[in-house]
Parts: structure tokens; sequence; C-alpha cells
């Protein structure tokens, strides 16, 4: 196991919160939907991604594997449109 495993998952549940408070931020009267779109991606990648680290941790066990078609069809089509 890595000795910095809880690094990883809370970093990106932190990026989450950060982009949740951006998108809250920016709904308005003047909002830029350019921002928000981007911020609403990276959202759901760093959940994503966040929830990976936790369910993965020291296996490569297919524990979820609709799980897993899921987040790889998001990050494909995330990978193709950033």
């Amino acid at each position: 196991m890595d000795p910095t495993y809880p690094l990883v998952p809370v970093l990106n549940l932190i990026a989450s919160v950060l982009s949740a408070v951006t998108i809250a931020s920016g709904i308005g009267p003047n909002y830029n939907i350019g921002v928000l779109m981007l911020s609403t991606w990276l959202l759901f990648l760093t959940l994503i991604q966040g929830i990976e680290t936790i369910v993965w941790s020291g296996t490569s066990d297919n524990k979820a594997p609709a799980w897993c078609d899921i987040c790889t069809h998001t990050t494909n089509v995330a990978a193709a449109l950033l």
C-alpha cells in the first residue's frame, strides 16, 4: 500500500468542492457559460478520480464493473472535449 494513500482522494475531493463553489458562484445574471461548463466537467472528473482511488486502493480487482465502464466512458469523452 502506498504510504501517501489518503492524500490523493482527499485532494480530489477538495478539488471537487472548489469546483462546486465555482459553479455556485458563477450562476447569476452575468454568468460565463464556458467557465460553468469547464467547472462542471472538472467536478465530475475529480469526483470520479477520488471515488476510484478509494474503491481501488491497494488492489486491482474489478469490484464494480458497471462503475468502471461508466467512468471510462466519461473520462474518454472528457479527454476528447477538454
